[in-house]
């Protein structure tokens, strides 16, 4: 009993709050036409649209069985899925699968197009 009554108290006494007060102004953030299309061709490049793009520059890799992706990727078999989240982000899914042992690597990429940003996730 004072074991529990003990360890509530310990743990009560440990919270503590933190209050940041913020004062100032905010400034806006401009997007040079530069950096968008930098953006764009980064996830044309890296991601590709369903087909426009036979063969992609992956902004990520891995050593499997002794070889690189680079040199396994080309023989497995891609999947591609592009859609729209909404009207400021487009999701890419890239999905390589070994037809010999079934390994499926997966690539989730969000292109916000509204701002040069390009999130990707390997799986």
């Amino acid at each position: 009993m004072f074991t529990d009554w003990h360890r509530h108290g310990l743990a009560a006494s440990m919270v503590t709050v933190f209050v940041v007060v913020f004062s100032g102004t905010v400034a806006a953030v401009e997007v040079q036409g530069t950096e968008m299309s930098r953006a764009k061709q980064f996830a044309l490049e890296s991601f590709g649209v369903q087909e426009q793009v036979k063969e992609l520059q992956l902004p990520f890799g891995f050593i499997y069985n002794g070889q690189p992706s680079s040199q396994l990727l080309d023989k497995w078999q891609l999947k591609r899925v592009d859609r729209q989240l909404d009207e400021k982000r487009m999701q890419h899914i890239l999905t390589y699968t070994d037809s010999y042992t079934s390994l499926a690597v997966t690539c989730v990429a969000v292109e916000y197009l509204d701002f040069p940003v390009v999130e990707w996730t390997p799986e």
